[in-house]
């Protein structure tokens, strides 16, 4: 199993949980990141910031496939739905927001 870690870097890592070795760094986010979403299947990584962009990757390269953009405020949260399709994600705009990111 994998986990992502977040935090004011503008980073977020991808760590083995059962041996915390660093798989992955991805950079994008200019400032704080808040969140971070595996989808269902691993294959892809989505980020929040406080820049208000939802930033959608290859788990397994890092390679930036997409930048979601439409909150005004930072993205707080994120969440696929089980099925993998659909992204969900809230923002300090105190709106909440329905994707269909590109999964390859």
């Amino acid at each position: 199993a994998k986990l992502a870690a977040v935090g004011d870097s503008g980073f977020a890592r991808v760590y083995e949980a059962a041996t915390g070795k660093e798989l992955a760094s991805f950079k994008g986010h200019g400032g704080i990141v808040f969140c971070a979403a595996f989808s269902p299947d691993g294959a892809t990584l989505v980020t929040g910031g406080d820049d208000g962009v939802v930033r959608v990757w290859d788990a397994a390269t890092g390679r930036l496939r997409a930048e979601l953009k439409g909150h005004t405020d930072s993205v707080r949260a994120a969440e696929f739905a089980p099925a993998g399709r659909l992204l969900f994600t809230a923002s300090a705009d105190k709106t909440v927001r329905a994707w269909a990111p590109p999964m390859r």
